[in-house]
């Protein structure tokens, strides 16, 4: 049961998706339209792989690093997490560390939010102490997401899909009804995605005054396109293929195809010294992706 004894009567949204999906950037749009994102002081100060800044609050991040790593794993190698896992009694310290960001941090607004990709992952612990009134899920193609962690990270190709896909599958599986904001909508739809982000949270609408410093804000030269230069491994077929079945299909559609790949990881992890059985796993997801998607009707 959730412990939200004395939280400030808040409304709280979560920005999740995979890293180098936009996430900062509907931060800062969402913050614009009205949100809080807490005391600017907090939030992480702009580096050259984000010159417009990261709209993100510090004490979140250490939080969610702190988590990660006393869960086993880090951003890069993210653990895996059974049904549940929130409940354990060892989190107590971390649901008092979140109790105590809600109360400083989001006190005295009215609509508040924040951002971090591994609350992607989180997002269930969170619930445990404060009620989260929306998810925001960002959602880019694997492969632009590939090349910029390669350029950054010098992360191949198929290690970053397969952190895509952890990402959105356990954003999708943690989220209720998320609002999706694919990567491209602040550059070519700045004002549709205000009227959208405004109406998930109860935001008046954006005025022309705010339309202009979105627009200000959101810079055409930062939009990296790149190409693959090799052919795609499974794994990023495999992010390939869910990130259509994301954009194009209804939840009903999405649901039990993302529950097989996170069924998946988990016997995944049983077979972690049988090289070949890993293989044959991957091998038989793919195929079972696709053919559910071809099969699927599209929008």
């Amino acid at each position: 049961m959730a412990d939200r004894r004395a939280l400030p009567r808040v409304k709280l949204f979560a920005i999740v998706g995979m890293h180098r999906s936009g996430t900062s950037t509907v931060a800062r749009i969402l913050n614009l339209l009205g949100a809080s994102l807490g005391p600017e002081a907090d939030l992480m100060p702009a580096k050259p792989d984000n010159p417009r800044g990261f709209w993100e609050s510090l004490t979140v991040t250490q939080l969610h690093d702190d988590l990660l790593y006393e869960l086993g794993g880090r951003w890069d190698r993210p653990p895996l997490l059974e049904h549940g896992w929130e409940l354990r009694a060892s989190l107590g310290p971390s649901i008092e560390r979140i109790r105590a960001i809600v109360g400083s941090h989001f006190a005295a607004s009215s609509v508040a939010a924040w951002k971090d990709p591994r609350g992607s992952l989180l997002l269930p612990l969170w619930r445990r102490v404060v009620p989260i009134a929306g998810t925001i899920l960002c959602l880019r193609e694997p492969d632009e997401v590939a090349h910029s962690l390669a350029t950054r990270e010098s992360m191949g190709a198929e290690r970053a899909a397969a952190l895509w896909l952890r990402y959105l599958v356990a954003a999708w599986q943690n989220c209720d009804e998320p609002l999706i904001v694919r990567f491209d909508e602040p550059y070519e739809q700045p004002r549709e995605l205000m009227r959208r982000l405004s109406a998930f949270a109860g935001l008046p609408p954006a005025t022309e005054d705010i339309l202009q410093k979105v627009t200000a804000f959101v810079d055409p030269s930062l939009r990296h396109y790149a190409s693959a230069k090799e052919p795609p491994g499974p794994l990023m077929r495999l992010a390939r293929a869910a990130h259509v079945l994301l954009a194009t299909q209804p939840p009903e559609v999405v649901h039990p195809i993302f529950s097989a790949l996170s069924n998946g990881w988990r016997l995944e992890a049983h077979l972690a010294t049988e090289t070949a059985a890993r293989t044959a796993l991957r091998a038989e997801l793919l195929p079972s992706v696709l053919e559910i998607l071809k099969a699927s009707p599209r929008e």
